[in-house]
């Protein structure tokens, strides 16, 4: 089963509409949508959407573990509370810089002088945004596009990460399966599995959110 298929079967058996699981997943419909008739092929906001659905982010994203972990009811208060998306107040948090995808699956970067802000919902004082270049990225995330990251927030399950190595070396990834000793990801644009060594990282940050390019939510100070 795709994940498409696997989020309209539990969008349904929630009985939501795309319109009212896009509210609460703290998303827009045309983006739900696209994951819903196979455009899109995976979300950062993952997570998000199983703990409104109260199934399994894992499941979810990949089809792995069982369907469900606790009742629906539960999942939808505990999940949104830990996450504090809809109660989130807004702050302006600093674009830092651009990203791309480069050689073997890592970034390339560059710091910028703009002065962009994001008008963002979060309560990281220490959260930054990124810009992305280039389409190395398609089709999860376009060129023009801001990533919201949350460093000071635990990355779970079906999430995009920022990683960094101890080497340096950074990646943007989507993370599946978190081991003792390493943990497991995916490619954001060809879904290639990679295994790391907890030994090797540094950090693991969470991309809580991604913003067009013309949004109105992005401003110059």
């Amino acid at each position: 089963m795709t994940l498409s298929a696997r989020l309209r079967e539990a969008r349904r058996e929630a009985g939501l509409s795309q319109a009212r699981l896009a509210k609460l997943a703290d998303l827009t419909q045309p983006t739900l949508s696209s994951l819903e008739n196979g455009e899109s092929k995976g979300s950062s906001r993952t997570a998000q959407i199983a703990a409104v659905l109260g199934v399994n982010a894992l499941w979810l994203a990949q089809g792995e573990g069982p369907k469900y972990l606790k009742k629906a009811s539960t999942a939808v208060k505990s999940e949104l509370e830990t996450l504090g998306r809809t109660l989130s107040p807004s702050q302006t948090v600093k674009v830092v810089g651009e990203i791309m995808g480069g050689s073997e699956g890592y970034l390339e970067e560059s710091l910028t002088s703009d002065n962009l802000y994001i008008l963002a919902h979060t309560r990281d004082l220490q959260a930054y945004a990124v810009r992305v270049r280039g389409d190395s990225m398609r089709p999860r995330y376009r060129p023009g596009e801001y990533l919201l990251i949350e460093p000071s927030y635990e990355s779970r399950p079906g999430e995009d990460v920022a990683i960094c190595l101890k080497d340096g070396r950074k990646m943007l990834k989507e993370l599946i399966i978190m081991h003792p000793t390493e943990i497991e990801v995916l490619s954001v644009s060809d879904g290639q599995r990679l295994t790391i060594s907890r030994k090797e990282i540094n950090s693991i940050h969470r991309v809580a959110g991604h913003y067009q390019r013309y949004s109105s939510l992005i401003v110059h100070r």
